[in-house]
């Protein structure tokens, strides 16, 4: 068969990805699992995650993959343990992915987009990665594990409420330590694929529509003051497409702020494609000596 599944196995959704080698991509599903959300019992968000897997290896061989990989990232990372036991009790053949090699499937997926100097932010559940790139080359790579649903574990009181100005001081100490001049910001993941739908109030997933849109800085800034601590329920109403991710998308919006801030940067140019992307397109050109056809 032409045909195979990639299963991204991120801290807050698992997304599904079929191609064939033709270069057609098949399908793309995301499934909100919330593994890195800590006021959910372990064992709760484990089966989501079980049943998760299992219905998209059910999907994937309906559709006629001939093969199924998956990796994880940050969460399994931390937590190889819980990989393991996810694999063992699945047919699909998977491994977790150092935060180097997230990088390069990551900046692999948007060399379209690139300038010679570009900053590609891959914002995650579980950890928040920097690529640098310079002349569409990987200069260097930095990786920290403050990932959304760190940032919302750790700065939301006991009345659920998010301490902006904690949250805010620690995120301009934190990039103090990050240095570098740009010339435009990319960024990928759901987070900023989330913002592009509540800034163009789309109703369903549009890849069309959502790859290769700009954010700017001034709009970010509002939204940001509009939605923070705003109750789930009319977070909710603002797109359908932030469904499950209510407690995670107002820090995200500070946390994309302070970034182009940091840099001077007054726009970010969003991808709708990442890691799953550029893993996939390596196993189509041969590449991934783990994953071959």
């Amino acid at each position: 068969m032409d045909r195979v599944a990639v299963v991204d196995l991120g801290t807050n959704s698992f997304i599904l990805l079929i191609g064939s080698k033709d270069g057609r991509i098949i399908l793309e599903e995301i499934v909100n699992v919330g593994l890195g959300d800590e006021k959910v019992d372990l064992k709760c968000r484990l089966e989501r995650a079980r049943r998760t897997l299992e219905y998209m290896v059910k999907k994937s061989v309906e559709l006629g993959a001939g093969k199924i990989r998956a990796f994880g990232t940050e969460f399994f990372r931390r937590n190889p343990g819980i990989f393991e036991e996810l694999m063992k009790n699945s047919s699909v053949e998977g491994r977790i992915l150092t935060s180097n090699e997230e990088a390069f499937y990551s900046h692999k997926s948007v060399l379209g987009l690139l300038e010679d100097r570009t900053l590609i932010v891959d914002i995650g559940g579980g950890s928040v990665e920097f690529i640098f790139s310079r002349k569409r080359m990987v200069e260097k790579v930095e990786s920290f594990p403050i990932g959304l649903w760190y940032l919302r574990n750790e700065f939301t009181d006991e009345s659920g409420r998010i301490d902006r100005d904690d949250l805010k001081n620690f995120l301009e100490k934190f990039l103090r330590s990050v240095e570098g001049e740009f010339d435009r910001m990319v960024g990928i993941g759901g987070t900023f694929t989330t913002m592009v739908a509540m800034r163009k109030e789309l109703k369903k997933w549009n890849f069309e529509e959502i790859d290769g849109s700009s954010l700017d800085l001034g709009w970010i800034r509002w939204m940001e003051g509009r939605i923070f601590n705003l109750e789930d329920e009319e977070f909710s109403k603002l797109t359908p497409l932030a469904k499950g991710r209510e407690k995670i998308t107002p820090v995200s919006f500070t946390l994309v702020r302070e970034i182009m801030e940091r840099f001077s940067l007054g726009e970010v140019v969003v991808s709708a494609k990442g890691c799953r992307y550029g893993f996939l397109y390596s196993l189509m050109e041969g590449e991934n000596e783990d994953f071959e056809w």
